[in-house]
């Protein structure tokens, strides 16, 4: 799977090997999450899509760390424990936190959660208004921006990720769409946008370490030779070669054993002749001399 995306060029690198890459992918087990539109839950989904984006990721890292990688329940206060110990061991530690949004089925968009502590001018903020520009404008999704929501006291941050991890631990929710809107949820769950839209947020997220996804390279089911001639006199190839150089082309010879003999083989050693064995021991013995001639067949260039 790979894409072409222009837009990534605007994405500067921000981080290093010391800081940490944690992929949350949001709820699980217990905890539904939203429901989708289609009846299907967010945890399911954020789930599939995180996956999906770790295995992309992964070969570029020493370690990528993860909340969950199957559908069993993971508190709060256990993904914070875990973000604080990353923390103590790594520069920062970058939490990307996967989600599908809900409200009333009319709302739609995306949208990027972060502390009320980033700045309009930290990196965080920069990328997220970035990729949302980005995102949004490929996928025909409503851009509903960045969001910082306070608590009641309007002192602290409202989401608990935010609220309970160090200044190391910079976590940042990514609402991908609304599943429970019709329009968000067909688009979601169809095989166009979630393999692009994947691969955009893994594409993303690299850039910012100064990591590009390697475009594959499809292995050669076919080989196509061209000759300009064949010859029974060595020297007659030499000059055609001679020839082909001076013109620019890069050329060898290649010498290939002919095996003619066993055409003009005819069983006339036999006392008792009779055509039609005599015919068939010498379709029986062609076929095994072509077989060990296919196999035994060896072209080499000389020069």
């Amino acid at each position: 799977m790979w894409y072409e995306l222009p837009e990534l060029n605007g994405i500067k690198k921000d981080l290093g090997e010391n800081d940490c890459l944690y992929l949350d992918f949001g709820h699980g087990g217990k905890d539904t999450g939203c429901i989708f539109y289609d009846g299907s839950y967010e945890k399911d989904y954020v789930l599939k899509f995180g996956l999906a984006v770790y295995k992309l990721v992964k070969p570029y890292f020493k370690k990528v760390h993860l909340t969950r990688d199957t559908n069993k329940t993971v508190e709060l206060k256990d993904r914070t424990k875990a973000m604080k110990e990353l923390g103590e061991k790594y520069n920062t530690v970058q939490a990307y936190s996967f989600h599908c949004n809900a409200y009333n089925k009319s709302i739609h968009g995306a949208e990027a959660l972060l502390s009320i502590n980033t700045n309009k001018t930290d990196h965080e903020f920069i990328f997220w208004t970035k990729f949302l520009k980005d995102y949004c404008s490929k996928f025909d999704i409503t851009n509903r921006g960045i969001k910082q929501r306070k608590s009641s006291n309007g002192k602290q941050d409202l989401y608990y990720l935010h609220r309970n991890t160090p200044a190391a631990v910079h976590v940042q929710y990514l609402e991908l769409f609304f599943g429970d809107n019709r329009q968000d949820c067909k688009k979601g769950q169809s095989a166009a946008y979630f393999n692009k839209a994947v691969f955009m947020v893994a594409a993303y997220i690299l850039k910012r370490y100064g990591k590009t996804i390697h475009r594959p390279v499809e292995a050669a089911k076919y080989l196509y030779k061209v000759q300009t001639g064949a010859f029974t006199v060595e020297a007659n190839a030499q000059k055609l070669k001679e020839d082909l150089k001076s013109k620019g082309f890069d050329t060898y010879i290649i010498r290939t054993k002919i095996w003619m003999w066993m055409l003009l083989w005819w069983p006339t050693r036999r006392r008792s002749f009779c055509p039609c064995k005599g015919f068939f021991f010498m379709c029986k013995s062609f076929l095994k001399e072509y077989v060990f001639y296919i196999w035994q067949r060896i072209d080499y260039p000389i020069y």
